[in-house]
């Protein structure tokens, strides 16, 4: 707990913050949704012999407790009974807008937005590249005019925010809010206010300097006065009395709707549309290693939600390159669960005699024998994960052997120690070799021909994140059984270990 300026929980790696809760406002932690306040009492002391935060669960027959992982983020699990295990039923800081500082100063962060991050009123990106793509995490919003300290000057409201960093802000506890925006006025290195009590309204939190890891968030914000000049302020008011504040030059997802399993995504867009398809189609066509990465493990992460942190267990079935959707920042989007499976708390694997799903990423397990599990998924995000680094399909690579698909390709290269010669020549020079390497090794792993020998997606993601020892490879699916799986591909159908049925496969 940071106990400077309100106190507020926080993780830090090292001496660096990588998330904060936001503050205790006398009703809960700022920028933490209160949905859980209706199963779990929360108490909080702070006097001038102690601070400290408890909680309980008045279930007795609940049990629960709060987790820090490996790989930073924080969770609540709660035991159940019939499963005998702890299932995950809140996260709290791996969300888009969790990582501390994500938009930098002065700079708010919406995830309901395609582009996660804005200025603050009376603010500008420095730069024209930022406005089209922001760069995450350094300072990228400055003033638009200098500020006049007490010419003109004035606040304006930011309705349900997680308020800003409190280590460098001042506490009043006996001032209320109208005080407080004085006191804000009379200081001209004050950046902005709140009240620190939002159940009586009271209490005064004033902030001095950058105003950092602002985020919008309509359960648990509150509302945030920012100081602006004379120009923003008028502004603002003309806006108030004849405009719409629908806000421009941003992505609104007004609907999403299931409809035989496809995610139909109904979108409005402004004026700006045709130049973000025009940009889109251009990054495609280079996209270095940095972009690659966050795209691998952005599905490695969704995947990873579907089998373990998702309350029910979900196996995709489909998992391929044109169910990945990309937003205009490169965010990968899982879609199409029109063959998804939905597992029980002690199912591990099934079958199936209708085999549905695309060549090229089936499990051998799966297109032979109608067996998936979650190591189907592991099997088909192997395969993306090889296409995305060579830049090849996996079925349409083209090589002098008939037989030769991506999978097998690769394991030559390893085998020969000509690995490197796999990766896009694309990429130029953008990337570290011993990495790219080492993704493709889990790559590999990822598509062993026996599904035990494949890691699960959360040791997939340690793997990926981190320089530690890697299982030794075998020979990947499809490689010895090659000619099998293409007359399979030609006739239609797929011969059955029970010889009384036959598993019938539809290609997509």
């Amino acid at each position: 707990m940071n106990v400077t300026g309100l106190p507020e929980l926080v993780i830090t790696k090292g001496s660096q913050k990588v998330w904060r809760s936001g503050p205790w406002n006398c009703l809960e932690w700022n920028g933490v949704p209160g949905k859980e306040r209706s199963i779990i009492n929360y108490s909080f002391v702070s006097n001038q012999n102690e601070i400290y935060f408890g909680y309980n669960v008045p279930d007795d027959s609940s049990i629960s407790r709060i987790v820090l992982d490996y790989l930073g983020f924080v969770r609540r699990k709660t035991w159940v009974e019939r499963k005998a295990q702890w299932d995950t039923s809140r996260s709290y800081s791996d969300g888009d807008c969790d990582s501390y500082g994500k938009c930098g100063a002065f700079g708010s962060c919406n995830s309901n937005y395609d582009r996660i991050c804005s200025c603050l009123p009376g603010f500008e990106f420095k730069s024209s590249i930022n406005k089209s793509y922001v760069l995450e995490g350094s300072q990228n919003c400055v003033r638009k005019r200098e500020l006049l300290c007490g010419k003109g000057d004035g606040f304006l409201k930011l309705e349900k925010v997680k308020l800003p960093d409190t280590s460098n802000a001042r506490v009043d506890m006996s001032l209320g809010v109208e005080d407080c925006e004085i006191m804000c006025r009379n200081s001209c290195s004050c950046t902005g206010y709140a009240s620190a009590d939002v159940i009586n309204g009271s209490g005064c939190v004033v902030w001095f300097g950058d105003l950092i890891d602002i985020t919008e968030i309509t359960d648990g914000g509150q509302d945030f006065f920012v100081r602006v000049d004379a120009i923003e302020l008028e502004n603002s008011m003309k806006d108030s009395k004849g405009s719409s504040s629908f806000p421009k030059n941003k992505l609104v997802l007004l609907c999403a709707l299931s409809v035989g399993g496809f995610l139909i995504f109904i979108t409005a867009f402004y004026n700006w549309f045709k130049k973000a398809r025009k940009r889109d189609q251009t990054r495609s066509k280079s996209l270095d290693w940095k972009m690659r990465y966050d795209i691998i493990f952005g599905i490695a992460r969704g995947v990873l939600y579907l089998h373990q942190d998702s309350r029910l267990r979900i196996i995709h079935r489909d998992l391929k390159a044109s169910n990945i959707l990309l937003d205009a920042k490169m965010n990968p989007k899982i879609s199409d669960f029109g063959m998804a499976k939905i597992f029980g708390g002690d199912q591990s694997q099934a079958n199936t005699r209708r085999v549905v799903g695309t060549y090229g990423y089936m499990s051998p397990e799966y297109a032979m024998d109608g067996l998936f599990s979650v190591k189907s998924d592991v099997f088909s995000f192997g395969v993306l994960l090889l296409e995305i680094i060579s830049g090849k399909k996996n079925s349409g690579f083209y090589h002098e052997d008939p037989t030769m698909n991506l999978m097998k390709h690769a394991w030559e290269l390893w085998k020969d120690g000509r690995i490197l010669e796999l990766i896009d020549p694309s990429m130029g020079n953008s990337f570290a070799e011993q990495e790219v390497v080492r993704f493709i090794q889990v790559g590999i792993l990822c598509v062993q021909e026996k599904a035990k020998d494949r890691p699960t997606m959360s040791d997939v993601i340690f793997m990926l994140g981190n320089e530690t020892p890697i299982p030794s490879l075998k020979q990947p699916a499809f490689v010895l059984t090659s000619n099998r799986y293409s007359e399979m591909a030609s006739t239609g159908s797929a011969p059955s270990q029970n010889e009384m049925s036959i598993t019938i496969v539809e290609g997509r």
